[in-house]
């Protein structure tokens, strides 16, 4: 704010207003809509739409006031209405309501990856390869036993295998006991009957791969190089009916996981037998 000389008693003016001879002509750049409010004393205080020009004058002497748009001459600034969307209250509140809806969203509509999902694929895969996977431990562990009971050495790859098949299906057969319990289903095959799941129901001795135990009691009595041979020889019959059994799993199981764990079999047991395979040829 400027001014020169302000007289008290002096006589405030704003918009389309005229002075005498010794005053200049004042006017607004905008329509103006005056409003005369209270001021102290001696002087008049003027609001206009626009830009305010403000004049203060006497006979002697002239002063200009000029003031921004919706400004009044005492200093009080009128704000216009925020748009809803520029409001913090209103941004808000916009947040708090998306977070309840997608609250409401994930726990009340049906999801579509439902791990009990399953049907009797799923059930009878996972029951009778816990039972296959078992003998294949077994196997491993009878075989890897010779060497504490008998001078000659073992060949040390089929060793290693036979840790890894050990090792490897024990934690499998632990999955497929937690799958079991979640979809309620029986952790065993109680019916005496296998491969139902695969349209071809059969005695449980007759499972693919399966070893008998008559395979089962010369694999304890083998030693050295007659060992490795049989311990090879049997391991890559059963993997191959594992395989059998997985990958029938891995097209027609309903469950992603008994899925993934299906063809992981396959992976991994294919993998043995080319192993097994090269190491009995030579």
């Amino acid at each position: 704010m400027s001014g020169t000389g302000v007289n008290p008693s002096g006589i405030d003016t704003c918009a389309q207003a005229a002075v005498n001879s010794t005053a200049t002509a004042i006017t607004t750049a905008f329509h103006a809509r005056t409003e005369f409010l209270p001021a102290g004393r001696g002087r008049r205080s003027t609001r206009c739409e626009g830009v305010t020009v403000c004049t203060k004058f006497d006979s002697s002497n002239v002063s200009t006031v000029t003031t921004s748009a919706d400004t009044d001459t005492r200093g009080t600034i009128a704000h216009e209405p925020l748009p809803w969307w520029r409001s913090p209250l209103n941004v808000t509140l916009a947040a708090v309501v998306l977070v309840v809806i997608g609250f409401a969203i994930g726990t009340f509509l049906p999801r579509g990856d439902d791990p009990t999902v399953h049907n009797e694929v799923d059930t009878g895969f996972l029951q009778d390869m816990r039972v296959h996977h078992e003998q294949a431990i077994t196997m491993a562990i009878v075989y890897r036993g010779i060497a504490s009971v008998d001078r000659e050495p073992l060949d040390p790859v089929l060793r290693t295998i036979a840790l890894e098949i050990h090792m490897s299906q024990g934690v499998e057969v632990g999955r497929i006991v937690q799958l079991l319990r979640l979809f309620g289903e029986a952790e065993t095959n109680e019916s005496g009957q296998t491969m139902g799941w695969m349209g071809h129901p059969m005695p449980l001795e007759e499972m693919p791969g399966l070893a008998s135990d008559e395979d089962l009691d010369r694999l304890h009595a083998a030693r050295g190089a007659e060992a490795d041979r049989l311990f090879g020889t049997l391991m890559i019959a059963h993997h191959r009916g594992g395989v059998e059994m997985a990958e029938y799993a891995a097209e027609n199981a309903a469950n992603p996981e008994v899925r993934a764990l299906a063809r992981s079999m396959v992976t991994g047991q294919s993998g043995e037998i080319a192993e097994l395979e090269s190491i009995l040829s030579r």
